[in-house]
């Protein structure tokens, strides 16, 4: 590869980064927080208000865990949807 090719490389990678972290900004500018109620009329939450830190640890059974809110929903859910007879 000769100089002139080692440059021409060189300078599309710069160019990708530049891209790259412009993507990454105007993204995180536009998702950063969401309208509650009608969009644009809400009131924005930043995301980072909404959401927790998740942590995972070590150990546990590494079963299915029952009690899970989720299940909880999913339990409540079908509870109400079943249809009744009158």
């Amino acid at each position: 590869m000769n100089q002139k090719e080692l440059a021409d490389t060189l300078e599309k990678n710069e160019l990708a980064v530049i891209c790259q972290r412009e993507l990454k900004s105007n993204l995180k500018k536009k998702f950063q927080c969401v309208f509650e109620g009608i969009a644009k009329q809400g009131n924005p939450t930043l995301l980072n208000k909404i959401y927790t830190e998740l942590y995972i640890t070590e150990g546990g059974t590494g079963e299915v865990n029952n009690e899970h809110e989720l299940r909880q929903i999913e339990t409540t859910t079908r509870k109400t949807s079943k249809t009744r007879d009158c």
